[in-house]
């Protein structure tokens, strides 16, 4: 039997609590998606009527109905005819999907996601140094070279940080591991740009890249894990003196 929310009205401590007016469908769906991720809506729990969840968050009837629907499209809750909606049961294959990442906005959720990147990319990386070609390696010295002028010009190097970490997935040449990989990419894309400032030293992150480069160019798939294992420790712990800003 699905469990009701207890008196949530009466309890403040368990109320969803009110929406900023700013992006009000965005960040109502944000708003539930951290009450499902937090606890307060648990898997198989039913979300409280309409009417009521409109009041938790103090946005309009037509702001918490496109939420739902919203969740309802990806799959994060369903809408039971005559019965209300209900939070669904978590599945791996639904939470790497990119527009539910790119809806988490947690902080530990980044660290879990930047771990696992780190496992991914590490085979990934190995599996480039076995089976890329001239075309793969070709975009990753593009993605490379783009990164050595944005620094040069002070611009973001997120677009060719990502394009270079794509062109190695492709020269791994897994179909499923490369959608891991930008469901994964996908997400970062979007932090990054929430975080604004990324505590990047341009010389040492262009050599972490090109000694990856290196290592897959040469068939070195032991090197090139290695190489990728170090980059992505440094990500994880440039991270860590961020986690405030989220």
């Amino acid at each position: 039997m699905a469990l009701e929310l207890p008196d949530q009205t009466v309890r403040p401590e368990t109320a969803i609590g009110p929406v900023a007016r700013s992006t009000l469908v965005d960040r109502t769906v944000e708003r539930l998606l951290e009450a499902i991720h937090g606890g307060i809506l648990v898997p198989g729990s039913k979300l409280p009527n309409e009417q009521e969840l409109t009041a938790q968050l103090g946005v309009s009837r037509t702001a918490t109905r496109e939420a739902l629907q919203r969740l309802v499209s990806l799959e994060v809750i369903d809408a039971r005819h005559g019965h209300g909606y209900f939070v669904r049961t978590p599945e791996a294959a639904r939470a790497i999907r990119p527009e539910v990442l790119a809806l988490s906005t947690r902080p530990e959720e980044l660290a879990e996601l930047l771990e696992a990147r780190t496992v991914l990319e590490k085979e990934l990386a190995a599996l480039a140094a076995r089976r890329a070609g001239e075309a793969h390696l070709a975009a990753m010295r593009a993605a490379l070279d783009g990164m050595v002028g944005a620094f040069a010009a002070g611009a973001p190097t997120t677009e060719y940080d990502v394009a270079f970490h794509l062109a190695v997935a492709e020269a791994a040449g897994n179909r499923f591991l490369l959608g891991l990989a930008d469901a994964i990419s996908t997400y970062l894309r979007t932090m990054r740009a929430r975080l604004g400032t990324w505590p990047n030293t341009p010389q040492d992150t262009v050599t972490m890249h090109q000694d990856i480069y290196q290592a897959i160019a040469s068939s070195d798939a032991e090197s090139a894990a290695a190489a990728m294992a170090r980059h992505l420790r440094r990500t994880r712990v440039q991270f860590q003196h961020l986690r405030e800003c989220l």
